[in-house]
């Protein structure tokens, strides 16, 4: 059985001062990781959607209004038809050639479908595989990032850790901007698991640090700041392809180009934070035998328990995180401006709705974290999360519930729903519990492992 003072929550071992502030220097030298961290985190998951956005606007010809700006789409053959006053494709433009035709547009392999406009159009933006793939890019990258992510940290210590994101999150953020200058997807997604790595061993070290270094009296509230900075980042994602993307007029040359890769400088200028992060940070107080403190007495032994003695808590910990990864939520994140734009929202301003709600119910757990176990929230949220579900996939489905209006009023209730129940409690706890859930010395692998 672990001893007290391995299972003793971090933070050091002082008694909780009652005069120190939340705002303190001492406590905001702790608060920053999560700050950096989880903004780069954040920016990170937004961008798939608002990307991708913008490539479909650099692909659809029919969006175009004048010949000056169809002449000089980015990545498709367009051109102006005079006679219809319109800007279409090189080739063939499928709604002039089949218009709502149905039959013939499925049997023209240049053409597709559009059930919910119930028209022929042309394929724009990308395909559903290399939505999937871009989208999952990330996530594959973190996945492989997270499992040594504890150890390294361990090892190396938080500094280099996060030196070596930053860096990292560079190579990244230019393999973009070379893949928004050439067409080259393959190029992007290669970038897109790279970052997912390093945001892998981010997810790990971030609350890693928090849970060693941080005031009891602040523990859970600097805990839960990872997730707050993580919607945080999703919505300053959004607000930016919100402003480049809604600033277009298509009755002129859009510079396309341009607007992409300001876009992508915003992940390289968080990539650089993180390295100045890796710089100036101060060493964490605990330290492990598995780095350069294995002659220091007072440093833990990450070896001290196996995974068969913490089968218990890596079970707990395996059942919190299909809580949080299964619920769905990375698909409503991904495919947001595809959805929304589905319920009658303009895609990019229906985007930034639900990131700013995302986010403006995270902060809802910051006050919760002060009144209630990190426990009681998660259990809570979940319930809470699970009843939206029926409303946000079961009603809009149900026989009968034929009226558009309903099903969009009943699907948009439900996403609300079920995001403010997340970002309340799911998300926020999740990073606190994958630390809480095991003993000192074990936080490294058991963290790594629910990750």
């Amino acid at each position: 059985m672990p001893s007290k003072k391995q299972t003793d929550v971090s933070g050091g071992d002082r008694q909780p001062d009652e005069t120190l502030t939340f705002c303190s220097l001492e406590n905001l030298k702790v608060a920053q990781v999560q700050v950096v961290g989880g903004t780069l985190n954040g920016f990170s998951i937004g961008f798939v959607a608002v990307y991708a956005y913008f490539y479909l606007m650099s692909t659809d010809c029919s969006m175009y209004k004048k010949e000056v700006a169809c002449n000089r789409v980015l990545n498709a053959e367009c051109s102006w038809n005079k006679t219809r006053g319109e800007c279409g494709w090189n080739g063939f433009t499928c709604f002039w050639g089949h218009g709502k035709d149905k039959t013939p547009c499925l049997d023209d392999s240049r053409c597709k479908w559009v059930y919910s406009d119930e028209e022929c159009k042309n394929p724009t933006g990308y395909s559903s595989s290399y939505n999937g793939i871009f989208a999952g890019a990330m996530i594959v990258g973190a996945m492989i990032g997270s499992i040594y992510a504890g150890q390294f940290a361990a090892r190396f210590g938080h500094k280099v850790s996060f030196l070596i994101v930053g860096i990292v999150g560079v190579v990244s953020s230019v393999m973009y901007h070379v893949s928004s200058a050439t067409n080259e997807f393959w190029v992007l997604c290669v970038g897109r698991l790279l970052i997912g790595v390093v945001l892998g061993l981010v997810n790990v070290a971030c609350p890693m640090y928090v849970d060693q270094n941080a005031h009891p009296k602040f523990l859970h509230v600097d805990g839960v700041l990872f997730q707050v900075f993580t919607t945080f980042g999703i919505m300053f994602a959004a607000a930016m392809g919100l402003a480049i993307g809604q600033s277009v007029n298509f009755d002129k040359d859009i510079k396309m180009d341009a607007r992409m890769q300001g876009y992508c400088a915003f992940s390289t200028l968080l990539s650089v934070l993180m390295v100045a992060l890796g710089i100036f940070l101060g060493e964490s107080k605990t330290k492990f035998t598995s780095g350069k403190h294995e002659d220091d007495g007072t440093a833990l032994d990450p070896n001290e328990y196996s995974y068969l003695q913490m089968l218990g808590p890596l079970a707990m910990g395996l059942v919190t995180s299909g809580t949080l990864q299964l619920t769905g939520i990375n698909a409503v994140m991904n495919y947001a401006p595809k959805i929304m734009g589905n319920l009658g929202m303009v895609p990019l301003v229906g985007n930034f709705v639900v990131m700013a709600w995302n986010f403006v119910t995270t902060l809802v757990s910051i006050p919760l974290a002060r009144v209630l176990t990190m426990r009681q929230l998660f259990l809570g949220a979940s319930l809470v999360a699970s009843v939206s579900c029926l409303l946000l996939c079961g009603v809009p489905v149900y026989p009968g519930v034929a009226d558009k209006n309903v099903k969009n009023g009943v699907a948009i209730t439900g996403i609300a729903v079920f995001i403010a129940a997340f970002e309340i409690g799911l998300g926020p706890c999740f990073f606190v519990l994958a630390q809480e859930l095991f003993p000192r010395s074990f936080r490294p692998r058991g963290s790594s492992f629910v990750l």
